[in-house]
């Protein structure tokens, strides 16, 4: 995990407590402009999504479960795997 991928994973564990603790991480998908590093890799693309609609960028199912599993731990836990 490198230091953007950490730093946003800090800015949306605040962002998880707004909405109760249960937001997935995979949400990234709504909002890739404000977690531009967790999106491309959660979705294995080196471009962001310009809009919800957009044909050609990867569905909210299309999410590389390891990479949001390791994301959970890391939440989980608060960082004390981090590199």
């Amino acid at each position: 995990m490198n230091k953007a991928e950490i730093e946003e994973l800090k800015r949306f564990a605040k962002r998880r407590a707004v909405f109760g603790g249960d937001l997935s991480v995979k949400n990234v998908h709504n909002v890739p402009n404000l977690f531009p590093e967790m999106y491309r890799t959660i979705f294995q693309t080196g471009s962001l999504r310009t809009d919800l609609f957009c044909t050609n960028s990867p569905k909210y199912s299309d999410a590389d479960e390891s990479v949001v599993e390791e994301y959970e731990n890391w939440l989980r836990n608060e960082g004390s795997g981090d590199e």
